[in-house]
């Protein structure tokens, strides 16, 4: 199915698979800018640094790092990107296009609530669970 149709179906459904994966990276790039800023501080107590060029070294030092690893991450989160579009969150082209309400209707839920063995069956559950406790 085409993803303009895969995006009408998910929108019918109240259901934003971009808005997921856009939290998901948002989240991954909190904790790696959370992480280094951890680092930078501990590596500043750690070396006990009072000279402002060596403080300005590991924070130049602590960036290029940073930005290293978030590329690699901006490429592979890219990649898992695609992977969820295509796999986790494409409609099978035999879904059937139909208003969920109708799918609802399709379901006999009368037909259950109305089963008189149901209900003795569940009487005598609830009575055994009595006398157990």
């Amino acid at each position: 199915m085409e993803s303009g149709e895969s995006k009408t179906i998910f929108e019918s459904l109240n259901l934003k698979p971009q808005l997921f994966i856009n939290e998901v990276l948002n989240s991954v790039d909190d904790l790696v800018d959370g992480a280094f800023d951890f680092f930078h501080r501990e590596a500043l107590q750690l070396l006990q640094t009072d000279n402002a060029d060596r403080s300005a070294d590991l924070k130049k030092s602590t960036y290029h790092v940073h930005h290293m690893i978030q590329a690699a991450f901006d490429k592979r989160l890219g990649m898992w990107e695609k992977y969820c579009l295509c796999h986790c969150f494409a409609v099978p082209s035999d879904f059937s296009s139909s208003d969920p309400n109708e799918l609802i209707n399709d379901f006999p839920v009368e037909d259950v609530l109305d089963d008189e063995v149901l209900d003795v069956q569940l009487d005598s559950l609830r009575n055994k669970l009595a006398e157990v406790s």
